[in-house]
Parts: C-alpha cells; sequence; structure tokens
C-alpha cells in the first residue's frame, strides 16, 4: 500500500495587476518571490498644522485671509491671538489651523453696523 502526500496550496486574495504582477493581501509578488517593499519620502508637516501658525503668521498670510473673509488683517491677527490663547488653555489641537482662523473670522466678524474699536 502506497500513500501519496498532495500539496494543496490555498491562497486568500491573490489579486493581478495590470502590469502582470501579483500581490497577496497587500504584499507584492513577483515570480513568486516577496518583492521588497519601496519606503516613501516622509513628508514635513504643513505649517499650517502647528499652533505657533497662529502667532507666527506673517502680513501676507493675514492679508489673504482678510481678503478670503472680507474683513480687516488687525481683525484677523486679534482673533488669531484669541484662538491662540483658547487652544493654549484648553488644549484643544487642530489639523489645520488655518481654516479653524477662517471659519472663526467668518463667524465673529463684525457685520456692517458693528464698528471694530482697536
Amino acid at each position: 500500500m502506497s500513500t501519496q502526500t498532495t500539496d494543496l496550496h490555498i491562497v486568500i486574495g491573490l489579486k493581478k495587476r495590470s502590469d502582470g504582477s501579483f500581490s497577496i493581501s497587500g504584499i507584492d509578488i513577483d515570480n513568486g518571490f516577496p518583492v521588497p517593499a519601496v519606503e516613501k519620502p516622509k513628508r514635513e508637516p504643513k505649517s499650517y498644522s502647528k499652533l505657533t501658525w497662529l502667532t507666527t503668521m506673517s502680513d501676507e498670510e493675514a492679508q489673504d485671509v482678510a481678503t478670503l473673509c472680507g474683513t480687516t488683517p488687525d481683525f484677523v491677527r486679534i482673533k488669531s491671538a484669541d484662538l491662540f490663547n483658547y487652544c493654549s488653555y484648553k488644549g484643544k489641537t487642530y489639523k489645520d489651523y488655518r481654516l479653524f482662523l477662517i471659519n472663526a473670522v467668518k463667524k465673529d466678524k463684525p457685520s456692517g453696523s458693528q464698528h471694530l474699536n482697536l
């Protein structure tokens, strides 16, 4: 009586790519061997992602936000100082402090009848 052994290979998630290569569950396969992963260069975070941007904003950036929101650069600077103090005190973090500032300025900008007292 002879015994036969058979190898049963089950591959889950085998995908053929348009270039003819295969990947198994996110691992690239080339001629049956895993292909070493290529490391992507790390991106530096945008300057808008740091809380200190609210206090180190340039005059040009303040003017851009003011133009976008229809107010004065002085009001933008005052609001950015208020938001910096708020975030520092409460420990709030945001992905994009520029968008946070724009939304706050749009919400709190003085209307036509109000005047900004500096």
